[in-house]
């Protein structure tokens, strides 16, 4: 029973390696879809936030991102909560607050809701950002931030 057991658990160890390091290779920009007259990256129908791949609508590292719009699909308790976005890089390190307590508006666009913040990306390369209205988390959005 002991001999099983420890399997058991070297398996569990090995398999839970296998996804954390296969999460982070298969980092992949979100999808560009347009609602409406928007063009915008994220999971089409339930979040994102306008963009256009192009040299005045991608973001880059170390300039603010200004009036970045974002657009929400969900039900009225969701949106009634505010928006929070944590951004972690693709290499690691500390995750990073990019918006937070910003009061969701209106629909706009086809969304349900939306909301406008400003984006400050420290570094190049994929990010991960993890939306949250109130504690829940809402949806997940990969960039690429451009040097």
């Amino acid at each position: 029973m002991l001999k099983s057991s420890f399997g058991l658990i070297i398996f569990i160890v090995l398999i839970t390696g296998c996804v954390e390091e296969n999460e982070s290779q298969n980092w992949q920009e979100s999808s560009i879809f347009t609602s409406e007259i928007a063009t915008m990256i994220g999971e089409e129908g339930r979040i994102g936030v306008r963009y256009d791949d192009t040299e005045f609508g991608r973001f880059y590292a170390n300039e603010e991102a200004f009036k970045r719009m974002w657009h929400l699909w969900g039900d009225e308790d969701e949106l009634n909560e505010k928006l929070k976005v944590i951004g972690t890089h693709e290499s690691g390190g500390d995750p990073i607050t990019l918006v937070s307590g910003i009061v969701i508006g209106s629909p706009n666009n086809g969304a349900d809701g939306h909301t406008i913040s400003s984006l400050l990306f420290p570094q190049s390369g994929m990010w991960k950002l993890d939306a949250y209205t109130g504690e829940s988390l809402f949806g997940t959005i990969f960039v690429r931030v451009h040097d």
